[in-house]
């Protein structure tokens, strides 16, 4: 008999462990596409995502609070009553209540999960509550990753839009931005200062016989 459900058993396991690891990644996905829109939000300024009664202005500033505070903890876990009390300020306004939802659907497999969300009551709009919803989640990501908040930034090269650095190595918000970085360089100065000077060597070597020539013939006439 054991033999015969040991099978059955490792199945189950394989299915259950699949489970998991679908039900990870769409928690996953759906973190990626709040920040995705965050982004978006942030750097749009004209129809339906455009500021409204200051939202993005308050956003922000909580923003720069909540960095403020990831940074002052980093060194000393015991620090940051400063930044933390300056992060009350900003959130003082909000008045939300807590909503607990089953959630039901293919990712999660046939068994009712509850999830916990929050119902607005006052001091945010449908954008600046999605906004703060993925700041949550940039919050609860720095269990994993210290960095999640700072990741959150400017574009290193206008100042103006906003990125999310995925990786360490992404500080621009476009092609452009990164190509004008690359063309301020001292790496790309000295290149084209070799190149310029290649080049006026190349055209004065061109033009030096003629020049020569017409000399001696302008000393031979009385």
């Amino acid at each position: 008999m054991i033999v015969f459900w040991w099978p059955i058993y490792y199945f189950f396991d394989l299915q259950i462990n699949a489970m998991k690891r679908r039900l990870k990644q769409s928690e996953h996905e759906d973190r990626e596409r709040q920040v995705k829109w965050l982004v978006e939000w942030l750097n749009t300024e004209k129809g339906h995502l455009r500021e409204q009664g200051g939202d993005k202005t308050r956003i922000k500033v909580l923003i720069g609070r909540l960095q403020a505070l990831s940074s002052a903890l980093k060194p000393d876990p015991l620090k940051g009553r400063k930044e933390q009390a300056e992060l009350a300020a900003c959130t003082r306004r909000y008045l939300m209540n807590p909503i607990f939802e089953v959630a039901y659907g293919p990712g999660v497999g046939g068994r009712g999960l509850i999830e916990n969300n929050f119902l607005w009551l006052r001091g945010a709009g449908l954008n600046e509550g999605q906004a703060i919803a993925a700041l949550r989640e940039l919050v609860e990501r720095r269990r994993v990753d210290p960095d999640s908040l700072e990741r959150l930034t400017l574009c290193a090269q206008c100042g103006v839009r906003w990125i999310f650095r995925s990786r360490k190595d992404r500080q621009f918000c476009s092609e452009r931005c990164r190509q004008s970085r690359y063309e301020a360089s001292p790496r790309r100065k000295d290149q084209r200062r070799e190149y310029m000077q290649d080049y006026y060597q190349k055209q004065l070597s061109s033009t030096h016989p003629r020049r020569k020539k017409h000399g001696k013939s302008k000393r031979s006439s009385p």
